[in-house]
């Protein structure tokens, strides 16, 4: 899956530029061929996890996402209803659950870890707000979010600061529309700049300066949410597991430093070098995990 994921990003620019398709050597120097592999090796894998699920589904015992799909494909297949409903697709959903939701999970999770360590003053008042709630040893809960306003708005400034996902899947327009004074034709190809808005001054007061306070109220005590946040995109194709992947790197970031105190190696300069590709990747980095309370 992370083989396949860095084609991806080494490709997305014959997304943007389908002329690069024609370039000679271009898929060798790409490594597309590894890629293909990746591909055929995952879908294979995912492939023999539905079938194991076929051999011993159970409609009175829903285990997942998986059994919920092949049962209503079978019920529609049983009254010969109309249905885009097939293993293809389910094999292509699958991958898509599996990769977003931990391809991008894993990126914020390392940026996280990162500007902690980059920051260790607003470490330590994470810290000191999670012992101050629940203490050392009780495991967190996503409920808890509510009790940790200052750890919440650390997670939404890392998100908008370091956006993981800068320009997420092309779209194209359903009708002729303008934006702006300029006329677009139905069909035309579309992308959004989630960086750029998450940047933007008219929208932002010091976009490029790491401020939790702005997800803030005065008093610090509540998460102000602003609607100029998008990290999944916006609309009727934003992505679905926006809730997911947010209890999950709560989860991971609270007991991590919960447990641990991050550093960067003696003599290291944070550089928060990074490459925009399909999504925003940090560059292999280093960091000391010290455990905490021992």
């Amino acid at each position: 899956m992370h083989t396949l994921a860095k084609v991806l990003s080494q490709t997305a620019s014959q997304g943007f530029f389908p002329w690069l398709r024609k370039v000679p050597f271009i898929n060798w120097y790409m490594n597309i061929e590894a890629g293909k592999r990746s591909a055929r090796a995952t879908k294979e894998l995912f492939s023999q996890k539905i079938e194991q699920h076929e051999k011993t589904l159970n409609a009175k015992n829903v285990r997942d996402f998986i059994d919920m799909y092949l049962l209503e494909m079978k019920a529609k297949n049983s009254k010969n209803q109309d249905t885009t409903l097939s293993l293809d697709r389910l094999v292509g959903s699958v991958a898509d659950l599996f990769g977003a939701g931990t391809i991008t999970v894993k990126i914020q999770l390392l940026w996280c870890v990162y500007v902690m360590a980059a920051f260790p003053d607003i470490q330590k008042r994470v810290q000191k707000e999670i012992e101050s709630q629940f203490g050392p040893e009780r495991k967190p809960e996503f409920r808890d979010a509510k009790l940790l306003p200052y750890t919440s708005a650390v997670i939404l400034e890392i998100t908008r600061w370091k956006t993981i996902v800068p320009i997420p899947f092309l779209r194209y327009t359903t009708k002729d529309t303008t934006v702006r004074g300029f006329n677009i034709p139905k069909g035309t190809t579309v992308m959004e700049n989630l960086y750029h808005a998450h940047h933007d001054p008219k929208l932002w007061s010091n976009p490029k300066t790491f401020m939790p306070e702005r997800f803030l109220s005065e008093d610090g005590q509540k998460v102000i949410k602003s609607p100029n946040l998008m990290p999944f995109s916006v609309g009727k194709r934003a992505c679905p597991g926006d809730v997911l992947a947010n209890m999950e790197v709560f989860l991971y970031f609270v007991s991590m430093l919960q447990k641990f105190d991050i550093t960067f190696p003696p003599g290291f300069k944070p550089t928060f070098s990074a490459k925009f590709t399909v999504a925003y990747i940090l560059d292999p980095f280093k960091v000391l995990l010290t455990p905490r309370n021992s």
